[in-house]
């Protein structure tokens, strides 16, 4: 133990490399639109699941989740036009 210190220079050095976060790409096919880090406004998050309706998504069981993805706002607001036209009002 008295030479550890001459041990471990002669392991090599290794570079870090920063940490990059991943850009959330807009999940409408063919958008490339993204973003990384925070939500931006105007974005939507869109989180799919199956079983029964709840109150807060907190207690959506994480099995069910299906899909968690983002809308960019130009595909956000053609969700919503379709939804309309479904007979879906958007909430205000």
């Amino acid at each position: 133990m008295a030479r550890l210190h001459e041990r471990c220079r002669l392991i090599p050095q290794i570079q870090c490399q920063p940490v990059v976060t991943p850009a959330h790409k807009c999940a409408w096919h063919g958008c490339t639109e993204s973003f990384a880090g925070q939500l931006p406004d105007e974005w939507r998050w869109l989180l799919l699941h199956g079983g029964d309706p709840v109150l807060r998504f907190d207690d959506i069981p994480l099995r069910c989740i299906d899909q968690d993805a983002v809308l960019c706002p130009q595909h956000a607001r053609e969700l919503n036009r379709l939804l309309t036209h479904a007979g879906i009002a958007p909430r205000a």
